[in-house]
């Protein structure tokens, strides 16, 4: 029955995709509340630049995650933002410090630095057809 649901392309697909609109959605919110991105950033005493690549990694990087380009450098860069959110903020509770969610993602990023996109990936695909030429 197990070897019947293995099916690791359609599992990684899941993944990006799902992480991919959640992080498109976090960076396309940060994008349109700029200003109180920044407000945010300031308060972590955090300059606003890194208000802009968080926002852009995000955004980007969650796009480029769904459709399945750069996979492994764009979930380090994820990872990396991941890991920004985890020790600049305060715990918002007590299990594993509060940082649940944060750590979550950090753990489904760097899988998938590890995995990369997938054979249903589409820079897998393009490679596939162009004959290893990307």
């Amino acid at each position: 029955m197990l070897q019947k649901i293995h099916r690791p392309d359609i599992g990684l697909l899941i993944i990006r995709v799902i992480l991919g609109v959640m992080f498109a959605w976090h960076g396309y919110q940060k994008l349109t509340g700029l200003e109180d991105t920044i407000e945010f950033f300031s308060k972590l005493s955090l300059p606003a630049h890194v208000a802009y690549v968080v926002t852009i990694i995000e955004l980007v990087g969650g796009i480029l995650l769904i459709l399945g380009f750069f996979v492994p450098l764009v979930s380090l860069l994820l990872a990396t933002v991941m890991v920004g959110a985890i020790v600049s903020t305060e715990p918002k509770g007590t299990i594993l410090f509060g940082h649940e969610y944060e750590i979550v993602l950090l753990c489904i990023t760097l899988g998938l630095a590890m995995l990369g996109g997938g054979s249903m990936s589409l820079q897998h695909m393009i490679k596939k057809s162009d004959g290893g030429m990307m």
